[in-house]
């Protein structure tokens, strides 16, 4: 009876960990070339995200919806697709370049030791009225998410949270 009382005691304790695993969710960007012109000087912004990497097809609605909705205050237009070519529009360019998703039943069964989801995007500034690069830059999301029902919940938090970093990143280039 004890035996039996205190496997099931151990069980209680390994379900309940598995639902209150720790969450860390880090982002951040790197200049690879410094911005040579103010962001300020463009009153409209083309997001345009690509990757050959199938899997981080919703990853980059993600990207795209967080920079989106923290430049919309500063650009007169923001566009999800490719614009023309005209003066006063700037064009982030991301490429996804690094991709890795952590299955849940991986992430239930070995949390943390599987290490984070994780998103890494090259980006680069172009000068749409002159066709010139203005600067470059890389940015990373991690996330490491626990318990049972995660999904993609951590390559999400971790592709938001990069969106976020890299509409700081822009700006801060004023």
């Amino acid at each position: 009876m004890f035996q039996t009382l205190k496997v099931t005691a151990v069980c209680s304790l390994l379900a309940l960990a598995a639902f209150a695993t720790g969450c860390a969710t880090t982002a951040k960007t790197e200049n690879a070339t410094p911005v040579t012109e103010k962001i300020s000087k463009f009153n409209k912004i083309d997001v345009r995200v690509k990757t050959g990497i199938d899997e981080a097809k919703q990853s980059i609605n993600t990207i795209e919806t967080q920079v989106a909705n923290k430049m919309e205050p500063r650009f007169k237009s923001v566009r999800l697709v490719e614009g023309e070519k005209e003066e006063g529009t700037l064009a982030l360019n991301l490429d996804v370049v690094a991709y890795k998703k952590v299955s849940a039943v991986g992430r239930f069964f070995l949390g943390s030791l599987l290490g984070p989801d994780h998103i890494t995007v090259k980006a680069t500034l172009v000068d749409l009225g002159s066709n010139k690069v203005i600067g470059s830059f890389t940015g990373t999301g991690d996330a490491t998410l626990g318990g049972i029902v995660v999904g993609d919940a951590g390559i999400h938090q971790a592709s938001a949270e990069l969106g976020k970093e890299i509409s700081k990143y822009l700006a801060s280039q004023n």
